[in-house]
């Protein structure tokens, strides 16, 4: 057969179904010849036992007239009987027998191609009326072969979650012990202490990275910090640093306490990189303003001879920049207000809702926390229970794993491709995020505007991520089990062709 054309799957079944109805076809004419050859059987062995009977007379009668029965040989040359032999009736018989049978079949020869064979299997299908559209796993598989194969693909490729109780218990526990970290240890800005030791850390990296630039410290009884800042803010001058609503026009309400995190740019994430990045190269800032996205004409001018060095240089400016006012800026008095959360500032664009006597937006209120100090400094502080949960959890799950279950170190790696992992950390992040929800209205009094602030962004962000990703598995369940039958299929292919590489070898 020539190969050059590789037959399709709708092909493929195509001939499929044509060949089940040979092979049934072929089933019933063997059928019918069995049938015809036992009658034959049963005919022969009535005659058979006929002719016995007739001997056994012949015998018989020779004893009963005294003469000796003549030897074989003397039979020898004598015709049979007319009677015995087949008539032309019974030759008609089996003609007719014979051509009732059809034994014509589509064979693929060795010297044809797949094309003139495929014709074949077209015109027989249509001349025995063979419904080649309808699905051949229907058509070509038994209902009890159906179902095994079903029943064996959810057995080995399904994706099943083996939780037992203890698995929840301890992952409820984990998330129970990690909110009553964030209850008495985080706690809220100004009134934390983990969020004391996340700004002091921020002061200490901001200096320590303005040595590493060239910052010689501060000069008299100057604070170290603010020089550091300062230091900074000349090295990596941008063009969306604006501070008020004159600065801009005008267009919006803005302030030195909030100003960083209504400029895109000044967000510590791949959306604050963007925009710096698009502002530098356009000569705009962008800024958020009533749930609005409003940008600014702002000159600038990058340095850089081409596209990819100005790319580096706008990078740079972004990252300098940002650490400038990780801490607070320069001439700010007290903590300062800093830089915000990743992704906080998507908030702004949630411009709904009624929070408060003064009916604030959700955009308001998010503008309002970080002015409040809600700022990356606290997210660092907010990330302790967060990484405690996630922490113990896969500790827990490895030593389980291990020890109780009996798998191999390699078995016991945690990834998102357990589930039963994530079916755990989702279950400890609920109660982490529970308890979170809990405190915030007790210290606040159910106050909803209140209850904000002392809400844990991180946990709640980790929690809708894995509550978003556990969704995106069950909607495609399908597809994911069709992608681990490819990878099994190929995982067996290339075995086989390593295989028979050996044997031909």
């Amino acid at each position: 057969m020539n190969n050059q054309d590789a037959p399709s799957q709708e092909e493929a079944a195509e001939v499929a179904l044509v060949q089940q109805r040979q092979l049934e076809e072929l089933e019933k004419q063997a059928g019918a010849l069995r049938r015809h050859a036992d009658k034959l059987m049963d005919s022969n062995r009535d005659q058979s036992e006929a002719t016995e009977e007739i001997d056994s007379s012949m015998s018989d009668l020779w004893r009963e007239i005294g003469s000796e029965r003549p030897k074989q040989a003397k039979l020898e040359g004598v015709k049979s009987l007319e009677s015995l032999q087949l008539d032309q009736v019974d030759h008609e018989a089996i003609d007719t027998v014979i051509e009732q049978l059809d034994f014509s079949t589509t064979l693929l020869r060795n010297d044809s191609d797949w094309s003139t064979y495929l014709r074949g299997v077209e015109d027989y299908a249509r001349s025995n009326d063979i419904d080649v559209d309808r699905d051949p796993f229907q058509s070509l598989l038994s209902d009890r072969q159906r179902s095994d194969i079903l029943n064996r693909i959810e057995s080995d490729f399904d994706e099943k979650c083996d939780c037992d109780r203890w698995d929840y218990a301890i992952a409820a526990s984990c998330g129970v012990l990690a909110g009553l970290v964030d209850a008495f240890l985080v706690g809220v800005p100004g009134k934390s202490l983990l969020g004391g030791l996340s700004d002091n850390a921020a002061d200490q990296l901001v200096e320590k990275f303005s040595s590493a630039l060239g910052w010689k410290g501060p000069r008299g009884n100057a604070d170290s910090t603010r020089s550091a800042i300062g230091f900074l803010e000349r090295k990596f001058q941008i063009n969306y640093d604006h501070r008020h609503g004159v600065d801009v026009g005008g267009q919006f309400e803005m302030s030195a306490s909030n100003h960083h995190i209504k400029s895109l740019a000044h967000s510590p994430s791949p959306i604050g990189l963007l925009f710096s990045v698009l502002d530098q190269f356009t000569g705009h800032a962008s800024f958020v303003a009533d749930g609005q996205l409003i940008r600014v004409r702002s000159d600038f001018a990058l340095e850089g001879s081409n596209v990819p060095s100005k790319l580096f240089a706008a990078f740079v400016n972004w990252f300098g920049h940002i650490l400038s006012d990780f801490a607070g800026a320069s001439g700010s008095k007290g903590r300062g207000s800093g830089v915000p959360m990743p992704f906080f500032e998507l908030l702004q664009f949630a411009n709904v809702g009624s929070f408060g006597d003064d009916k604030r937006t959700l955009a308001e209120t998010a503008v309002e926390m970080f002015e409040d100090g809600y700022d990356a400094r606290f997210g660092a502080a907010l990330a302790v229970p967060v990484l405690t949960n996630e922490l113990f959890i896969r500790i827990a799950w490895i030593v389980k794993r291990r020890y109780y279950h009996g798998h191999n170190w390699r078995d016991c790696k945690p990834s998102a491709n357990q589930a039963s992992l994530r079916r755990m950390l989702l279950v400890g992040y609920g109660s982490l995020v529970l308890v979170d929800v809990a405190d915030a209205a007790l210290r606040t009094g159910f106050q909803p505007a209140a209850m904000l602030i002392h809400l844990n962004f991180v946990a709640w962000m980790r929690f809708g991520f894995l509550g978003l990703r556990e969704a995106h598995r069950l909607v495609n369940a399908d597809s994911q089990r069709m992608r681990r039958i490819d990878d099994a299929i190929d995982t067996e292919m290339t075995a086989l062709l390593a295989d028979n590489a050996i044997a031909r070898n």
